[in-house]
């Protein structure tokens, strides 16, 4: 069939904006799905140091702008901003966000954010889609590794609810390295390899981690200078560019220039390249003349230069520290912590861990055999010496990036994107059999779009970080501190504006000597801690449970040093004794989180609401911070409702009333209906003497069971009885109301509405002379209750003392003249003075 040009043309191009347009859209409804997201709140939808990035692209896209020097990021020192950290996303995405707000766009920009990382991240199928269809027959090769790429979740599900510099920067990198890959082969275009440079420059400005894929590319560089002849010179012509454009980056960024990225180890390696082949072309040197120029110039220059420039070296010492612990054991993290370095005890967590063979099968599936398979054959062609230079670079960074996965979980997002490329492989070596290998790998594709549907995608937060959030903003002041860990801070800076003192951005070395004199000083005593918080000015401190219960090689315990927690540790204090505590005064708590004021003690303290996750006599009865096995064991029945349901009795029987109660209240909002279990609140509350709280369940034991025998109602509270009669006479129980009400009555005997009441239902039941009773006891109170007037005058009535009614029923309306029965009043007086004529 003839296909027009036009159409052979652009059908490809508009393939690849549909796929765009579709994992953009689908990033975006995913992150509006998650639990996190509100559209008209903006709290938590951001969390570690996404919140943080969020927080000043939002100030950028208000018109604020991003300040010189943030105290309320870092307090009190303050951090500066453009000089220690990578903005361009905040900048790039809060201009755009300007932009458009001039154009009339009026999305709030939470919303707006969760569009622009959705869209902006999926531009990297670009680069894909030019590299692919370069290498792999034209618009059909490329747009099937674009497919493949966008069905697995390395290259979708780190976007949901992100905002993150690795979604902003990817699509340089691969840009970069794709036009770095194509340079090195055909030689077609000469603006590749500036493309590359600007594109890994911009890269570099963006995200630090950049420094790490430069040094690849590199360590790349270094392998066909010393072994390929015939492709040096190629690659030189493609390496110099990206290294001049590196150069005149890091002299034109603030924050680079502040990082003295020119004279980085990074570049320092580029620098050796270049002038290793230059002189060895010029002076004919040998291999071993070259390698000794190509390492020695950059560890000479580094020797020489980390004394004058060591803040680029200390920058990202931890990352190295990391490398060198997982290469030192083996992929294997040490039980002992003191055989690691804090730095590398404290990356070696999180997205940094090995993945384990079941997470990588789940996020590459059949893309990792089909990769596999095609790096086989590349490997076979170089072997073979037939393999493209440009296919040659792809196997490399497939090898590479390889590595680094299962160095750490983080660098799948790398590799996805060079598996999905290397699968192209395929439609070149299937040769006449291309198409059979097309339908093959869109089978394929087809599978993953439907094996991605059973995927449980699930976006983690520490629990209850809404409620806290929520209680700092409503219970501090402005410019009140909140010492916190550094995964927490961020949330409470974007989504209060309250200074922190801890934050993720561990680039700065500063900030990680920082963290680490937070963590170790929980171990400490009080006294050093308390130092510690009033340097940095801090008004409270927020605790989570986990940091005393984690006993895990990820938990704060172990990135501080320790296997046990010393007996002198204020870390036991804060989670287990808060009143033993002089300096710090627990003034919040819910099921993970505790809030200290710092300081002097508040003037009120609230009463807090149990929980047990904080009570030591659930975890040792020998007193003392619990071992391990008791930790592991509690922790597993707090999650058991079997164990909570056995919790609340037994603190009841220890005399533990609130606590008891607040469990009770627990089991009971999870079933409402169970009226057994609101009457066991509701009788722990009365115990424990929170009378209002124990109303509540009461009532709420009524309406679930309105037959609930009165005799099992601990209380003497005649609230409980009247408000209870009220019900039960709502719900059409009058006898069960009446005896209520008489309880009520003769528990509250000051009460006038109740007895009045209780004499209307003796009236109405024909019990007139009890009515009579009750009217005349309230009528003689020292009080002006105009109801039983008018109750009394029909009472005397009814019973034919006309004066009497007469007299009552005047005084009712004249102390209620706009009252409702006004007119059938009227009536009744009438009447009377009829009947005495």
């Amino acid at each position: 069939m003839h296909v027009p040009e036009v159409l052979r043309k652009w059908l490809p191009l508009i393939a690849l904006a549909v796929i765009y347009v579709a994992i953009g859209h689908t990033k975006a409804i995913l992150t509006f799905a998650s639990p996190y997201y509100r559209a008209d709140d903006e709290t938590n939808l951001h969390f570690t140091e996404n919140a943080i990035q969020y927080r000043l692209a939002k100030l950028v896209g208000t018109g604020d702008g991003i300040p010189e020097v943030d105290t309320r990021l870092q307090h009190p020192e303050g951090v500066r901003v453009a000089e220690e950290l990578t903005v361009t996303l905040e900048r790039v995405s809060g201009t755009l966000y300007r932009f458009l707000q001039i154009s009339g766009y009026d999305t709030p920009f939470h919303t707006y954010s969760v569009y622009f990382i959705a869209f902006w991240s999926s531009l990297a199928v670009i680069p894909l889609y030019l590299i692919g269809s370069r290498l792999y027959g034209g618009p059909i090769g490329g747009l099937i590794v674009v497919a493949f790429y966008v069905v697995m979740p390395p290259a979708w599900m780190r976007s949901i609810t992100s905002f993150s510099r690795e979604d902003f920067a990817l699509t340089f990198l691969f840009t970069g390295l794709s036009c770095f890959g194509l340079s090195i082969g055909r030689q077609l275009e000469r603006w590749m390899p500036w493309v590359a440079g600007v594109a890994l420059s911009i890269a570099a400005v963006s995200w630090h981690i950049s420094g790490f894929v430069l040094a690849i590319l590199f360590t790349y560089s270094i392998a066909v200078s010393l072994l390929d002849a015939d492709g040096r010179q190629a690659l030189i012509d493609s390496l110099w560019p990206v290294v001049a454009t590196l150069f005149v980056a890091g002299l034109a960024s603030d924050l680079l220039r502040n990082k003295w990225f020119v004279l980085s180890t990074t570049m320092l390696i580029g620098y050796g390249i270049l002038l290793s082949h230059v002189i060895s072309e010029r002076y004919r040197l040998s291999l071993a003349g070259r390698v000794a120029i190509l390492i020695g110039f950059p560890m000479l220059a580094h020797l020489g230069l980390s004394a004058a420039v060591g803040e680029n070296y200390r920058a990202y010492s931890h990352a190295f520290d990391v490398i060198e612990a997982k290469l030192r054991f083996g992929l294997v993290k040490p039980v002992d912590p003191t055989l690691m370095s804090h730095d590398a005890r404290g990356m070696w967590s999180s997205s940094f861990m090995t993945p384990s063979l079941g997470n990588v099968w789940a996020m590459l599936s059949t893309l990792l055999l089909v990769s596999i398979g095609a790096a086989f054959l590349s490997a076979r062609d170089l072997r073979a010496r037939v393999l493209p230079r440009t296919d040659v670079f792809i196997l490399y960074c497939f090898v590479a990036f390889l590595g680094g996965y299962i160095l750490f979980d983080r660098l799948q997002v790398f590799f996805v994107f060079f598996a999905a490329l290397i699968t192209g492989r395929w439609l070149i070596v299937a040769g006449d059999y291309r198409r059979i290998a097309i339908p093959a790998l869109c089978a394929l594709i087809g599978y993953e779009i439907y094996n991605d549907t059973r995927l449980y995608i699930t976006v983690h937060r520490t629990p209850g970080l809404d409620r806290l959030v929520g209680w700092v903003r409503e219970h501090t002041k402005p410019d009140d501190v909140i010492l916190a860990a550094f995964q927490v801070s961020p949330s409470i800076l974007a989504y209060t504006d309250r200074p922190i003192v801890l934050h993720p951005k561990f680039e700065s070395h500063v900030i990680r000597e920082k963290n680490q004199s937070f963590q170790e000083g929980l171990f400490g005593p009080e006294k050093s801690f308390y130092e510690r918080a009033k340097s940095w000015k801090a008004d409270y401190y927020v605790y989570q449970a986990s940091t005393g219960l984690d006993t895990s090689l990820e938990s704060v315990r172990y990135n501080a040093g320790y296997t046990q927690v010393p007996h002198d540790a204020v870390l036991f204090s804060f989670h287990f004794a808060p009143d033993q505590l002089e300096h710090f005064h627990l003034i919040y708590q819910d099921s993970y989180y505790r809030v200290y004021a710092v300081g002097d003690q508040p003037a009120d303290l609230p009463d807090l609401a149990y929980q047990p996750a904080f009570d030591l006599r659930l975890f040792s009865e020998s007193g003392g911070m619990p071992s391990d096995e008791q930790i592991t064991r509690v922790r597993g029945q707090l999650g058991n409702p079997q164990m909570r349901a056995r919790l609340a009795p037994a603190l009841v029987k220890d005399g533990r009333y609130a606590e008891g109660a607040v469990e009770f209240a627990r089991l009971a909002a999870k079933r409402p209906q169970d009226a057994g279990l609101q009457l066991a609140a509701a009788n722990a509350y009365e115990r424990a003497g929170q009378s209002r709280r124990a109303l509540r369940h009461y009532l709420l034991t009524l309406r679930a069971n309105p037959g609930m025998p009165m005799v099992r109602f601990e209380t003497e509270n005649g609230m409980v009885f009247r408000d209870g009669a009220r019900l039960l006479l709502e719900l059409g129980r009058a006898d069960a109301g009446l005896r209520w009400l008489e309880r009520a009555v003769d528990r509250l005997p000051e009460d006038a509405e109740a007895a009045t009441n209780l004499g209307i239902l003796y009236g109405n039941g024909g019990q007139l002379e009890d009515a009579r009773r009750l009217f005349e006891r309230v009528a003689s109170m020292d009080m002006d209750y105009p109801p039983v007037d008018l109750q009394l005058g029909l009472l005397n009535q009814k019973e034919g003392r006309h004066r009497e009614a007469i007299e009552r029923l005047e005084r009712y309306l004249a102390k209620v003249p706009g009252s409702p029965q006004r007119r059938a009043i009227r009536d009744a007086i009438r009447a009377s003075r009829g009947a005495i004529r």
